[in-house]
Order: C-alpha cells, then sequence, then structure tokens
C-alpha cells in the first residue's frame, strides 16, 4: 500500500494531486479509497467479488436505497450520536 505507485493513484483518484476544491473532502475521498484498496489487499478480494459488490451498490444507488443500507447497518445510529457533539 506504501509504494509510490498506489500512493500517485489514491493522490489522482482523491484530487490531491490538482489545486483547488475542498481539501477537507479530498482527504475524506481519499480516506474511503484508500481503505478500499487495504480491505481488498486484507481479505484478498477477487476481481468477481470486487465487481459484485460494485454492482450490488449501482443496484442500490438506482432504487434510491442507500438511505436502507445506512440504516440497516448501523452507521445511522452511529452518525446521531457522533453529531450530537457538535
Amino acid at each position: 500500500m506504501q509504494t509510490p505507485h498506489v500512493t500517485d493513484l489514491l493522490a489522482r483518484a482523491s484530487g490531491l494531486d490538482q489545486p483547488g476544491g475542498d481539501a477537507r473532502l479530498k482527504r475524506i475521498v481519499g480516506r474511503i479509497v484508500a481503505d478500499i484498496c487495504r480491505t481488498v489487499e486484507e481479505f484478498d478480494v477477487t476481481p468477481s467479488e470486487f465487481w459484485t459488490a460494485v454492482g450490488y451498490l449501482t443496484r442500490l444507488g438506482q432504487a434510491n436505497e442507500g438511505g436502507l443500507l445506512v440504516a440497516g447497518l448501523g452507521i445511522e445510529h452511529f452518525l446521531r450520536g457522533f453529531l450530537r457533539r457538535f
């Protein structure tokens, strides 16, 4: 994960290699992409598994049901508690 090739890929994917834009959002996107790469590496995710997951997320988005996934995974509950701090 710490090779120059991967570092460059993550910078391009998140926009960190470009001027302007929201620096915080770029860092968040960079973290999400890096975490996906780490997950693929750690669990030896196969191409078939990866594209199955991408297909699932695509269908979820097309059906406008992303919120159901967030609630079903408990992320919504986490966010409510986390956002109370602000």
